[in-house]
């Protein structure tokens, strides 16, 4: 099991699955935490951190830490021209044929190069 220093990490399920705290994903991370983080991922492939508020450009400040920002989402629809294209709400009470968390694949499963879990040596 991981050790970590900077961070609280409880898991969640046998399987996979943690809750992490003692970090405020609104504000700048120092590089520790990061690593920690990461490191996290790697252990437990889901990650939960809960009672964040984040403003789209934490959002996008979060994401950079795990590599390049993409803006390739395959929604089926099509994404909204009037927001950030790097931070997308997924919201169920939009009237359509289907929930508009299941017309997405924001993993991007579908890429010809997938998303990996990054190297905790980045």
């Amino acid at each position: 099991m991981a050790d970590f220093q900077k961070i609280q990490v409880a898991p969640l399920t046998g399987a996979l699955g943690a809750e992490v705290s003692s970090v405020n994903l609104a504000e700048q991370i120092d590089e520790e935490t990061v690593s920690e983080i990461k490191q996290a991922w790697l252990t437990y492939s889901v990650l939960f951190f809960r009672d964040q508020h984040l403003k789209p450009e934490a959002h996008k400040r979060f994401g950079e830490y795990f590599g390049e920002l993409k803006n390739e989402f395959m929604l089926f629809g099509g994404a909204r021209k009037d927001v950030d294209p790097h931070v997308l709400t997924a919201e169920n009470f939009i009237m359509s044929y289907a929930p508009a968390t299941e017309r997405l694949h924001i993993d991007h499963s579908y890429a010809d190069i997938p998303i990996r879990p990054p190297s905790c040596n980045q």
